[in-house]
């Protein structure tokens, strides 16, 4: 019987390592891996946030209105009514209103005269005018009667108040707006699914509704806004992902390489670039591969060898995770068969892909 043996390897390990631009994108309908472009899906939300700030203009308020007597004199021989809130008006200087505080009746003949009270139309020292000046009365009546006031009219005040301005508008917008797209990620992120990932560069703000309670140079102590923003992010698979860089990876393995599933490891790199809603981004493969060994060179290489012989070569020429492990039938025998195809070689894939270097 001619001698036989049996030749146990473990091969080892190299790393490999590639990386892939990826773009995701929510306008693809497919992804395509192979050429690293994914389809990124679109989520949003509405935020409704409200903020206040003091107001920092000032300037006058009219806040008083005047007040004083006219004097009617009846211009016909025939009773005139005259209803409270008829407007008589200055007819020099500054045109400035009043109106009579209650009904009056002024009998004939020609020139009887009758007092009433009066009160300006609008808050503000421009009420106060001067004895003489009041002379117009309003519509149809102006035919009928005549008016002055004999004494200058008193009373209207302005005070000195606080004024929203444009400025404080802009703060408190920006302000409000800053404080929504602060918790925008918050917001957006219970929409993610297990298996997804969103880059809070995608994350865009959009301002759909503002209320201010009061206009510019309003007065006012205090402005308050309600704000309502649209917020949009773009949602990436991160299995997409990986096997997109997967698919990079193998392509890099040797021929009958096996990379070792466990020592697979995926990295996002920094500096994603965003256009409006498309991401481009870098994704880092690694792992570990089998080196592989072609087991009729082993038998040929070893014949005639003995076994420390035989071990060195097997190590110089093959990177192995351990020393080669010989069997010999009959074990007494020096050295491994002459002839090669009495030599078995076992490459023992399983122990390989789970050891590493």
């Amino acid at each position: 019987v001619l001698p036989a043996a049996t030749v146990t390897l473990v091969p080892g390990q190299r790393t490999l390592e590639t990386t892939v631009l990826l773009t995701a994108d929510p306008q693809l309908e497919a992804s395509d891996l192979e050429q690293g472009l994914l389809s990124a899906r679109l989520i949003e939300t509405t935020v409704e946030a409200t903020g206040t700030v003091s107001t920092t203009g000032s300037g006058w308020s009219e806040v008083e209105l005047a007040q004083g007597m006219v004097v009617f004199t009846n211009q016909t021989n025939r009773t005139v009514r005259i209803p409270a809130g008829t407007i008589v008006s200055t007819s020099t200087g500054d045109d400035v209103d009043f109106r009579i505080l209650e009904d009056l009746e002024i009998p004939g003949p020609l020139g009887t005269q009758a007092e009433v009270e009066i009160e300006a139309t609008e808050p503000g020292i421009l009420g106060n005018v001067p004895s003489n000046r009041i002379t117009t009365v309003a519509g149809g009546l102006r035919t009928r009667v005549r008016v002055t006031n004999p004494e200058a009219t008193s009373g209207g005040a302005n005070t000195r108040v606080r004024l929203v301005t444009q400025e404080d508008r802009d703060r408190l917008l920006d302000q409000v707006y800053s404080g929504i797209r602060e918790v925008a990620y918050e917001r957006l992120s219970v929409e993610l699914g297990p298996d997804e990932w969103m880059p809070e560069d995608t994350i865009l703000t959009y301002i759909t509704a503002q209320f201010f309670d009061q206009f510019n140079d309003e007065p006012a102590d205090e402005l308050n806004l309600t704000l309502r923003v649209l917020i949009q992010g773009s949602v990436i698979n991160r299995s997409e992902s990986e096997e997109a860089a997967m698919v990079a990876l193998r392509a890099q393995v040797p021929e009958r390489g096996q990379l070792v599933a466990e020592s697979i490891k995926f990295t996002v790199e920094p500096n994603t670039v965003v256009t409006g809603r498309t991401l481009r981004y870098s994704m880092t493969a690694s792992g570990n591969y089998v080196i592989p060994i072609e087991v009729r060179a082993v038998s040929r290489a070893v014949t005639g060898l003995n076994t420390e012989e035989a071990a060195r070569r097997l190590q110089d020429d093959w990177l192995l995770a351990r020393e080669p492990e010989f069997y010999q039938d009959p074990a007494w025998f020096g050295t491994l068969p002459q002839i090669a195809s009495r030599i078995q070689v076992r490459v023992e894939l399983s122990e390989a892909a789970r050891s590493g270097q």
